[in-house]
């Protein structure tokens, strides 16, 4: 079922991507179960006042189930 999501993470007044090519790591902890999507959204304007959210590459880690 796509309309609900599993809030696995919620963050609020982040600055480390207040630089340009900043990066940085995010733990996500206390996970029960696999999950076969994930979705990032972004709500509210970013650390510059606007609405832009750029993602270069990303990398996940962690156990995968077949």
């Amino acid at each position: 079922d796509y309309n609900f999501w599993d809030p696995l993470d919620s963050r609020r007044g982040e600055t480390c991507f207040s630089e340009p090519s900043s990066s940085n790591t995010f733990e996500i902890r206390n996970v029960q179960k696999y999950y076969r999507y994930l979705r990032i959204q972004q709500k509210g304007k970013n650390t510059s006042n606007n609405d832009c959210f750029v993602i270069s590459s990303i990398e996940f880690f962690g156990d995968v189930e077949k």
